[in-house]
């Protein structure tokens, strides 16, 4: 049975605990570094972070609003990190969207993005009275352990693979940029919040450098015999060349050396070309989220 809406409540953050909480009830599929890093760095406040309980104090809902953002036209979104299902309706529209907006509209942002909640019951209803409407739809794909071929690519004359490291950062900010601009699901940090997070732990950044030109890279993380490629895109005057073959071959070169045996990404459900690739190496689609938006 459902708690009454009138006993939920906003609790103060303390953010071990409610990492622990979103690591025993996630949603969607980031990491523990990832929820941390979207908590501590990639909302402009503590209030941007909603923790919500029950009358007892029980939590029930973790969930961010990303609104650190190096365009300052794109929309925040609030991301839930974690929640247990059966939230009501009503609960999730005055303890989390409302609040939420608020703080998107404070920051002088104009449009908030959410994923779809299948956590909350009666979702279709509480989000169209709230006002939003579909924006885009991601597909999750996974790939379970397959060999790749014995051999990695040869890459072009004067290319090579290049770790990310601290004379790197800004070319690979900039390089981010070309390749997610008007991307509705990227949403890229300012250089100085970039480079905070940029050197997470191995496999992390792969840049495929021409000369000493950023021309793709693929980030990737790894936990247990599970990893993720998080990031993967090439800037658009290499367009057409295939390096998006040559990417997902050593993202996933790598995720295997690192004792990985299944992989997720995501990708943008309109996407084709990104689709046909990762169906060429073995991902298949396991889930769709629609990410709908609402003015503030």
């Amino acid at each position: 049975m459902n708690v009454p809406v009138e006993t939920f409540v906003r609790l103060p953050l303390a953010l071990d605990e409610a990492l622990a909480f979103a690591a025993l009830h996630p949603v969607g599929h980031l990491d523990e570094a990832m929820r941390r890093r979207l908590i501590t760095a990639l909302t402009s406040d503590p209030a941007g972070t909603i923790v919500l309980g029950d009358a007892g104090g029980a939590l029930r809902l973790v969930a961010t609003v990303v609104d650190v953002i190096d365009d300052r036209t794109a929309p925040a979104e609030l991301v839930i990190l974690g929640a247990r299902p059966g939230l009501p309706g009503a609960a999730f529209a005055d303890g989390v969207l409302a609040p939420a907006r608020a703080f998107a509209r404070a920051g002088g942002r104009r449009v908030l993005h959410t994923a779809r909640p299948t956590f909350v019951t009666d979702v279709d209803e509480v989000l169209a009275r709230d006002g939003f409407t579909f924006a885009y739809e991601i597909v999750a794909m996974r790939r379970a352990h397959a060999a790749l071929a014995p051999a990695e690519p040869t890459l072009p004359s004067g290319w090579r693979w290049a770790a990310l490291d601290d004379a790197l950062v800004e070319p690979a900010h900039v390089a981010l940029g070309e390749m997610f601009r008007d991307m509705p699901a990227m949403t890229l940090p300012p250089l100085p919040a970039f480079r905070s997070g940029a050197f997470s732990p191995p496999p992390g950044y792969q840049l495929l450098m021409d000369g000493e030109a950023v021309a793709g890279l693929v980030r990737l993380s790894a936990s247990g015999d599970g990893g993720v490629v998080r990031v993967l895109g090439r800037v658009p005057a290499y367009r057409g060349r295939g390096l998006g073959r040559l990417l997902l071959d050593r993202g996933l070169r790598l995720l295997a050396a690192a004792g990985v045996r299944t992989v997720m990404l995501e990708v943008l459900a309109m996407n084709d070309r990104a689709l046909a690739l990762y169906r060429a190496f073995g991902f298949a689609v396991v889930e769709h989220t629609p990410t709908l938006a609402a003015a503030v």
